[in-house]
C-alpha cells in the first residue's frame, strides 16, 4: 500500500519504474477533471445555444412534444439493468491485477447479455409504436402530432439500441479511469450536435430532425470512440462468444440491479414530471417543465465532471483498503460541489424566469414557484448524488437505491394531484417534497457506516 511519502518520492524520481497505484489514480483523476471541465464548458455552450434554436424552429407545442418523447424513451434504459457501474467496478478490479483474460470475459459476457435483452425489447417497442396507439399514453392533446411521434420514436429506438451496446465499452473505460477519453469524445459530439442543428433547423425543422441533430450527433461520436477502443486501443476487449461466462455476470448484475432502482427513480421523478404535466395540461405546459429540467440537467452536468471520474477512483481505493484517501476525497468533493450547488440553485430559484426569458424567449417563461422549486430541487439532488457516488465506489448501494426509489414512488401520486391543482408549479413541488423528507439525512448516514467498515489505512 502506498503512503504519502512514497507518492512524493515517485513524483520527483524519474527513474522510478512505475507510478504507485495512488499516484496513478491521482494523475488519471486530474486528467479526468481537466477534460471534464473542457467537455462541460463545450456542452454548456451547446445546450445554451442548441435548445433555443430547437424551440424557435419547432414552436412551443412541438418543442413540448420533443421534450415528452425524450422523457418517454427513458423507460427503455431499465433494460440495461444498470450493468454499467457494476461492470466498471469489476473492470477496475481486474485491471488492478492486470488480468486481461478476465477483462475480456467481463466485456463479452455483458455485451451478449445486453444484446439478448435490448433487441427483443426494441422489436416489441417498434410494434407498439406502429401498430398501437401512442396517444393513449401521451393524451388526446398530442393527437395532431401522431405521425411525427411515430417517426421520432422509431429514430429514438434505433439510437437507444446503439447506445446500450456501446455503453459496455464506455463502462470499461471508466474502470480504467480513462474518463478523460470519454470527455474528449463527448465534447466533439456536442460540437457536432450544434453544427447539425443549424443545418437541420434550416432544411428539416421537425421533431425528427431535432432528434437526429441532438441525439444522433452525440451517438455518432460515442460509436467512433467505441470502435477505436476495440479495434485499436484495446483489441482484447472485442466481444467474443467463446468468452461468455455466466459467472462473470454475477457481480455485475448484482450491483446493476441496485443501480437500476436509481435509474427507475429518475424516470419516475424527472421524466414523469414532464409526461404527467403534458398529459394533464398539454404539450405547451410540458415545454415549461421540460425547459426547467434542461436547466437542471445542465447544472448536474457540471457536477458530473467531478463525480464520474471520482467513483472509479473510490472503487480502486476501496479495493486497496485506503480509507484515509476516501475520507479526504469525500471532504474535498462535498465542499466543492455543495458550494456550486447552492450558487447554481439560488440563481435558478431566484432569477429563473429572467434567465429563461433571455435564453428561450417570452413564450416559455416559467412561474416563480416552478423555477424556485427547481432551484431547491437542484441543491438537494447534488447532495444525494454525491453521497450515492461514494457509496457506489464503496460497493454498497442497495439500501441507498431502495431509499431513492421509495422517494420517487411518492413523487408519482403527488405529481398527479399537485399538477392538477397548482399547474406546472405542482410538478416542482412533487420533485422536492419526498426526497427532502426521506433522503436528506439518510444518505450521509449510509456513507459513514460503509466507510467505517473499511480497514484503517496504514500510515508510516
Amino acid at each position: 500500500m502506498a503512503d504519502s511519502n512514497t507518492s512524493k518520492n515517485e513524483l520527483h524520481n524519474p527513474s522510478s519504474p512505475s507510478p504507485s497505484p495512488a499516484l496513478k489514480r491521482k494523475r488519471n483523476l486530474s486528467f479526468a477533471v481537466i477534460t471534464s471541465i473542457i467537455s462541460k464548458v463545450v456542452n454548456t455552450s451547446v445546450q445554451v445555444l442548441a435548445m433555443p434554436i430547437a424551440l424557435h424552429a419547432l414552436g412551443v407545442a412541438r418543442f413540448g412534444v420533443y421534450s415528452t418523447l425524450a422523457a418517454a424513451i427513458g423507460w427503455l434504459g431499465l433494460s440495461s439493468m444498470g450493468i454499467g457501474p457494476g461492470l466498471t467496478r469489476k473492470i477496475a478490479e481486474a485491471a488492478a491485477i492486470k488480468d486481461t483474460n478476465k477483462e475480456n470475459q467481463l466485456i463479452s459476457s455483458t455485451f451478449f447479455m445486453m444484446m439478448g435483452i435490448v433487441l427483443p425489447i426494441i422489436t416489441i417497442a417498434f410494434l407498439l409504436v406502429w401498430y398501437g396507439n401512442p396517444i393513449l399514453i401521451f393524451g388526446l392533446k398530442y393527437r395532431p402530432y401522431l405521425h411525427e411521434i411515430r417517426d421520432s420514436l422509431s429514430l429514438l429506438l434505433i439510437l437507444f439500441a446503439i447506445r446500450m451496446l456501446i455503453s459496455i465499452g464506455e463502462a470499461a473505460q471508466m474502470g480504467y479511469q480513462e474518463q478523460y477519453i470519454l470527455n474528449t469524445w463527448g465534447a466533439l459530439g456536442n460540437m457536432l450536435c450544434l453544427v447539425s442543428l443549424f443545418f437541420i433547423t434550416k432544411y428539416l425543422p421537425t421533431v425528427l430532425g431535432v432528434i437526429l441533430a441532438v441525439n444522433g450527433a452525440n451517438t455518432l461520436a460515442r460509436l467512433l470512440n467505441y470502435l477505436i477502443l476495440i479495434l485499436k486501443t484495446r483489441p482484447y476487449l472485442r466481444p467474443r462468444v467463446r468468452s461468455f461466462r455466466k459467472t462473470a455476470l454475477k457481480g455485475v448484475i448484482g450491483t446493476g440491479i441496485a443501480f437500476s432502482l436509481v435509474q427507475l427513480a429518475g424516470i419516475l421523478s424527472n421524466d414523469f414530471s414532464i409526461i404527467i404535466t403534458g398529459r394533464i395540461m398539454g404539450p405547451v405546459a410540458s415545454a415549461h417543465v421540460g425547459i426547467m429540467m434542461q436547466a437542471f440537467y445542465l447544472g448536474m452536468g457540471m457536477v458530473a465532471m467531478i463525480s464520474q471520474p471520482l467513483w472509479p477512483a473510490i472503487a480502486d481505493a476501496a479495493t486497496r483498503g485506503e480509507k484515509q484517501w476516501i475520507h479526504k476525497a469525500y471532504n474535498r468533493a462535498m465542499k466543492t460541489t455543495m458550494i456550486y450547488a447552492c450558487t447554481f440553485g439560488s440563481i435558478i430559484g431566484l432569477f429563473g424566469k429572467y434567465l429563461v426569458f433571455y435564453w428561450y424567449g417570452p413564450k416559455v417563461v416559467p412561474t416563480f414557484w416552478l423555477h424556485f422549486l427547481f432551484g431547491l430541487y437542484f441543491i438537494l439532488e447534488v447532495w444525494f448524488h454525491m453521497h450515492y457516488i461514494f457509496l457506489m465506489g464503496l460497493g454498497s448501494i442497495k439500501k441507498a437505491s431502495i431509499l431513492i426509489l421509495s422517494s420517487s414512488i411518492f413523487t408519482l401520486p403527488l405529481a398527479l394531484v399537485s399538477v392538477t391543482y397548482f399547474g406546472t408549479a405542482g410538478a416542482g413541488f412533487a420533485l422536492v417534497f419526498p426526497p427532502m423528507i426521506l433522503l436528506t439525512w439518510t444518505m450521509s448516514r449510509e456513507f459513514k457506516l460503509e466507510l467505517n467498515k473499511l480497514e484503517l489505512e496504514t500510515i508510516d
